[in-house]
Parts: C-alpha cells; structure tokens; sequence
C-alpha cells in the first residue's frame, strides 16, 4: 500500500505542486486584497471627512458674512426702525440660502442717562411692554432691540441686556477689539425673560458711528453704536450637512472646543460605528470647533468576505486575477508618471510663455519687493532682476507719478488698476541705473488667495512707443497733406483762372458772327484772335499735362540742338 501511494506521488508531484502554487497564490492574493480594499476604504473616507469639513467651514464662513452686510445696512439706514430691519431680514431668505441662521439682530449701545428715552421709542415702534432686563443701573446697556427670526426659530427676548451674560460680553468685547466678527462658545437662548434649554452659537460685529477714528480698541470703543449678531443653529447647519451626498455617507460629531459631553453641538442619528475615525478642527469667528469623523467598517468587511472567497472557490483564476491586479497597478503608476510629466510640461509652457510675452511682466511681494521679472521687462528698461529687487515698491513709489502712486496702494489692497498711457521709466526703482523712459500701457492686478488675502502683484507693461512715435508721424504726415491739400486748392484756383482768360475773347468773337456777318477783313481779324486765344489755351493745357507727367513721372523729353 505504502508503494503505491510512494508511486501515485512521483507521477502525480507536478499537479500537487501547482496546487500548492495555486493554493499559496491563493492566499497571497486574498491577502493583498484585503489589504488594499482597507487601503482604498481609509483614502475614500479621509477624502470625504476633509470635503464635509471644508463644506462646513464654507458654509459657516458664507454665514459670518451675513455680518458685513448688517453692518452696512444699520450703517446706511437713517432712523432704523423694526419693520425696516424685518423687512431687511425678510429680504435675506435665511432659509433657503443661510440653513444655519436661526435669526440676525441688531443691539444698540445706550447710555444709562438714555435708557428710559430708548425704551419708550422700542415701545412706539411695536414692541411693546419694552424694557431693559435684568433690572440694574449700568454705564451703558446693549439690549436686544432689532430682531429677525425664522419661522423655525421663535426664540426671542426683547430688552435682554447681552451685556450682563459672561460668554455674550467676552465675544462681543473680543469684537470690538479685533474689530472682526467673534463668536461664543455654546450659549442657552433667552425666551421673554427665562432662559431656555435651546442651545446656539452667537457671532457678534461692532457698528461704529461713521465718521469717528476708529484705528485702535480704544478709540473703537469710544465711537461704539452696538453690535449686529447672527445666531447660528448648529442642529440645523449641520443637518444640512449630514444630508448632502457626501454627508449621508459618514456619521460625524461637532464640538465647541475639546470633544466633550457638554461641548457637544451636534451628532448624526444613530450609535456611532466602531471603525476608523478622523479629526480635524475649524475655526468660527475665533471659536475652534473639533470635528470627529466616523467610518463603519462594514463596506470593508464585506470586501473581506466576499472577495477571498471568491478566490477560494475559483482558484483557476487566481493567477489571471493577480495580474489583473499587478496590471492595474503599473498602469496606475504609469498614469501618475504621466500626470506629473504632464504637470512639469505645463509648468515649463507657463514658464516659457511668460519669459517669452511680449508684455514686460513685473510680480511683487505682498510688502512690495520685486521677486520676478520676465526678458521682455529687463529688455524693455535696460535693467536686471536685482535691478528691480533694490528697491520696494511700496516704501519708494515713483515720485514723478503721484496717481500711479495711489493706483499701486489700491492694487497692494486687492483692487486691479488699468493705467492710462504714460512715458514712464523705473530709474528711480533700480537706484538710478537707468533712467531711460519709455511710452508705456500698463496693468495691477492682485493674485488671491481663496480667503482673498493679496499673495502677488503682477505688473504688465506694454511698450507702446512706436505706437506713440507713429501717433505723432501720422500727425505730421496729416499736418503736410493738409498743406498740400492747400496749396492744390490755391493752384486750382489759379489754374482755373489762367483757363478761362483765354476762352472769354473766343467767346465774345463767337457771338459777333453770330449776331451779324462780317467783312472779309473783320472775318480774318476774328479768326486770328480765335485762333491765338485757343493756341494760348492749347500751351496751358500742354504746361499743365507736362505737370501731371512729372508728378507720375512719366515725362519724356525730345532732346534737340539749338543755337
């Protein structure tokens, strides 16, 4: 028995051995597998975490915005009444294009010596039963006056002086002093006169009174009107956010500050997964919010499951699947190969096409040191790059140009400047090198960040000197064609003139035959004078062709001997 199974083995080995080939190529393909279906799983939900992140702090950061406005409009509204700040409100559409808003409101500063005065103009225009709470001689009061609420958000509390709530006056004393909007941590809403069990977060921004100096906290302090505030509704930004398709794919958790209980804003329905989970943080107004992702890992199980067993069962198709795999693989890599050639390629045409232009280019700094210039710009003024680098733009304008002064200030702000044509020349940027000016068309224009903040100035210069010395040619050209023009017309006139002397005398001789017939003697006299008058008018008209063939240079001269 043992020999026949000893035999059975030698003539059957090379079938055990691919078996054993397949089996263990089995198992190293199920293994790379799995570990790449992780791989691709951790990569999808780090790209999806990082979009709903920056989703949120888009959205967040359009809502803070809403601030500007409100200021702007409390600004430029003269005698603010409620139906007027309503009517703004209403104007607004919250909740269609802010989720999150849950009401904007308007609170102005008043004096203790101005209280009474204040409540009893609240009381005339609707609000009535208006008074300042809590209760309490104070320098100065900021009580909710003006406010616009969705139908969704109802909580309201005329009067109440946010002042006298700790986290309300630290944000709005942060305010004034950054002069940017601040927000609190999670504060609970007033209703009447309690306070409720409905949390949100409030952003104030300080309304000054125009035209007073408002440079330092100081003097911002004093020229004070009040504060304009949103109130954001984290459930209800962040439900949003949960229900976009790329937030239906993730469970996320939102705190205001460290991850704790009580900092809790939101939370997506349901127990969180036990997977992987990612973190990151994003900043509200000066308050950082912590985001904590979550991934299940049952997509990932799945995979583990499904696809090994299918290796398994159809292990005749192990190997065509590792190299699929493999295949995949290079290509993979070949792409990112060319992906980055491409990208090297298209930076060197950018590079070539901006050395290249015709245009002298010029970028600077966000503090006005020149850190580029193109061939065209050192060919155009004579100069170098350290040339251009010697001197800041911004502390050392051109002093010959007042107005292009001014023009690179509102370019250096965010602002793009068309110049008008000038003769121009940047002596004074290059230390004196070169003081050689040329007839110039130019262009400011800032590079932004996505914030808007200035990263580079980019100065074009087109040289239009020629155009500028062909301008004052085509004048002169102009300028002797008119007096040409001038000088034919007096000729004409002349001409015309020394063309009809001859014709009057064969005109009159012409009428006399006509009236009456003449003697021989008379007929003779009249056709002399006929005949000289028109040899006379003959030789004109030859001088005048003579002329015309000169001027076409067509004039042929019969050469004769004379005495």
């Amino acid at each position: 028995m043992v020999e026949k199974i000893i035999a059975y083995v030698r003539k059957t080995w090379p079938a055990f051995a691919v078996l054993c080939i397949g089996i263990v190529g089995t198992l190293l393909g199920r293994r790379y597998v799995i570990s790449t279906v992780r791989a691709g799983a951790r990569a999808s939900f780090h790209h999806a975490a990082a979009t709903a992140r920056d989703e949120m702090r888009q959205m967040l950061n359009r809502d803070v915005d809403l601030l500007l406005g409100m200021r702007g409009f409390v600004n430029g509204t003269h005698n603010l009444s409620i139906n007027q700040w309503t009517a703004y409100g209403r104007g607004l559409h919250l909740q269609r294009h802010y989720g999150g808003v849950g009401a904007l409101g308007f609170a102005p500063q008043v004096p203790f010596h101005d209280r009474l005065h204040f409540e009893y103009l609240m009381r005339r225009m609707g609000l009535r039963n208006y008074s300042i709470f809590p209760p309490g001689p104070r320098s100065f009061y900021c009580p909710i006056s003006y406010v616009y609420t969705t139908p969704i958000q109802t909580a309201r509390a005329p009067g109440f002086d946010l002042l006298t709530n700790p986290q309300r006056r630290a944000a709005m004393e942060a305010a004034v002093a950054s002069n940017a909007p601040a927000a609190t941590g999670r504060v609970a809403l007033v209703r009447g006169r309690s306070v409720t069990t409905t949390n949100g977060v409030l952003v104030y921004l300080p309304v000054f009174w125009p035209g007073r100096p408002v440079a330092t906290p100081a003097q911002r302090q004093a020229a004070l009107r009040g504060f304009v505030y949103v109130l954001f509704q984290p459930t209800n930004l962040l439900r949003t956010i949960a229900g976009s398709a790329i937030g239906r794919h993730l469970k996320f958790s939102v705190y205001d500050g460290p991850p704790t209980a009580r900092a809790l804003l939101y939370a997506t329905p349901g127990p969180r997964p036990v997977g992987a989970a990612w973190g990151s943080n994003i900043s509200v107004a000066g308050q950082t919010w912590t985001l904590a992702f979550y991934r299940d890992g049952g997509a990932g199980s799945r995979s583990q499951r499904l696809l090994p067993s299918l290796v398994l069962l159809g292990g005749a198709l192990v190997s065509w699947l590792l190299f699929g795999i493999s295949w995949l693989q290079i290509r993979s890599r070949q792409q990112a190969v060319e992906v980055g050639d491409l990208l090297r390629a298209s930076e060197m045409r950018y590079r070539m096409q901006v050395e290249q232009s015709p245009l002298a280019i010029q970028i600077f700094r966000p503090d006005g040191a020149s850190v580029y210039v193109n061939q065209a710009w050192t060919k155009l003024w004579g100069l170098s790059a350290e040339d251009a680098g010697a001197c800041n733009i911004l502390t050392n304008p051109p002093p010959v140009h007042p107005q292009l002064a001014i023009s690179i200030q509102e370019v250096f702000a965010g602002r793009p400047v068309a110049l008008a044509d000038m003769y121009y020349g940047p002596g004074d940027l290059a230390r004196g090198k070169s003081n050689r000016g040329r007839w110039v068309r130019s262009f400011l224009y800032p590079a932004k960040s996505p914030q808007g903040q200035v990263l580079e100035v980019v100065w074009m210069y087109e040289d239009i000197s020629d155009r500028k010395q062909a301008e004052r040619d085509l004048r002169d050209a102009k300028q002797m064609a008119e007096d040409a023009n001038r000088a034919k017309d007096k000729f004409l006139a002349v001409l015309s003139h020394e063309l009809r002397n001859p014709l009057a005398p064969v005109l009159s001789v012409v009428n006399m035959l006509q009236e009456r017939m003449l003697d021989p003697q008379e007929s003779r006299s009249a056709l002399a004078i006929i005949r000289r008058n028109v040899e006379l008018e003959a030789r004109l008209i030859d001088d005048l062709l003579d002329v015309t063939r000169i001027t076409r240079g067509k004039l042929s001269l019969n050469l004769e001997t004379v005495d």
